[in-house]
């Protein structure tokens, strides 16, 4: 490998696809010609294209957060119910919000005013609006 490396940097006539057919760009680093492959190409393109995607997303989405006397629905899944197929509900409420905590935990009580045992992550409500 270094001998054709070598015999390469000393022919610098252009590029030379003969030997290398994935090669399909040619760049300049430190003296030396180094082959880009387009597999490598899109490697490249791929991770700026996942970098933009995650920017974007990270514009719009903000922290989810919850005052004490809001009213929230909570996600069935995070309970353990019976499954009730894939036209049950997937979300149980309305509760309201009687303590919350720095984790973006969540004390709940129901409509009833009976407290919901344990506490709920933000992840696992959803704003109520009544």
């Amino acid at each position: 490998m270094d001998n054709e490396m070598e015999r390469r940097e000393i022919e610098v006539a252009g590029i030379w696809p003969e030997n290398d057919s994935g090669a399909r760009n040619v760049r300049w680093e430190s003296g030396k010609f180094w082959f880009v492959t387009r597999r490598e190409m899109a490697t490249i393109r791929e991770a700026k294209y996942k970098s933009k995607v995650e920017q974007y997303y990270n514009r719009r989405v903000g922290p989810v957060a919850f005052k004490v006397g809001d009213f929230v629905y909570r996600k069935n899944e995070a309970i353990w119910v019976e499954n009730q197929g894939k036209l049950g509900p997937n979300w149980e409420g309305p509760y309201r919000v009687v303590g919350a905590y720095d984790n973006s935990s969540y004390k709940l009580q129901t409509m009833e005013e009976r407290e919901v045992p344990r506490t709920w992550h933000a992840i696992n409500l959803r704003k109520c609006f009544l």
